[in-house]
């Protein structure tokens, strides 16, 4: 049983024997916050830089047209303006390797560029080819331009809205190239030829025997429909 206050003479309780009450606990210091470097942001690999890359770029539109054949065609300032942006944007940059294959045609080459997406550890390639006819000195920068354009299409599995297999027209067309060319129509590139040359027969004679060789045929063979477009394309580009 608990001791109880005395009551005094008064009535009133004794306090003096009232133990004291329990201090308080202080409160405990704020702890302080802890300073630390903030956590690293992952770092992506190469791959998923490349998968990044081919999702961004997606398609490229043909926005170019030939003006003699009046057909659509993916130009190639518009496909490197769009890869150099991407592949920059995600840390990447490109290295071309350009090998000669064909020059024994005049004014006619092949080449094969190789392209290389690179983040300075590791690297993936692919490589195109690509043909140039001119009769200046255009001939390379043309086949060049072409390879560069497919090779960077392989790279980065970019479609250009072209499947062969799908374009049954090829197939026609192939047809009818291999056929031999009509005598009218020979003759009437002929007739052309002389009008050219203001009607003299010797001067229409040498440039059809000329723009024969640039298309690497000999006079007088029997000219297939190709052949015959062939001739007729290096005289209206003269």
């Amino acid at each position: 049983m608990a001791d109880e206050p005395i009551p005094l003479l008064d009535g009133t309780p004794d306090e003096t024997n009232k133990p004291a009450p329990e201090p308080e606990p202080e409160p405990e210091p704020a702890q302080k916050k802890r300073r630390g470097r903030p956590p690293k942001e992952k770092i992506p690999t190469f791959a998923e830089r490349m998968c990044a890359c081919m999702l961004e770029i997606g398609g490229i539109g043909k926005m170019g047209v030939n003006d003699h054949f009046g057909y659509s065609y993916t130009r190639a300032e518009d496909l490197i303006a769009k890869v150099q942006h991407v592949v920059a944007e995600h840390g990447l940059f490109l290295l071309t390797q350009t090998t000669l294959l064909e020059d024994s045609q005049p004014h006619l080459c092949m080449v094969q560029t190789r392209v290389t997406a690179t983040d300075g550890t590791d690297s993936a390639s692919a490589s195109g080819l690509g043909s140039g006819q001119d009769r200046g000195d255009k001939a390379i920068m043309k086949a060049d331009t072409a390879a560069f354009k497919y090779a960077l299409a392989r790279l980065f599995c970019i479609p250009f809205g072209i499947d062969p297999e799908a374009d049954t027209r090829t197939d026609t067309d192939a047809t009818a190239d291999n056929q031999p060319a009509t005598p009218e129509a020979v003759k009437a590139a002929k007739r052309a030829t002389l009008r050219r040359q203001g009607g003299d027969k010797d001067k229409a004679a040498a440039y059809w025997r000329s723009v024969c060789e640039m298309a690497g045929l000999e006079e007088g063979i029997a000219l297939t429909s190709a052949q015959l477009r062939e001739i007729l394309t290096l005289m209206a580009g003269d």
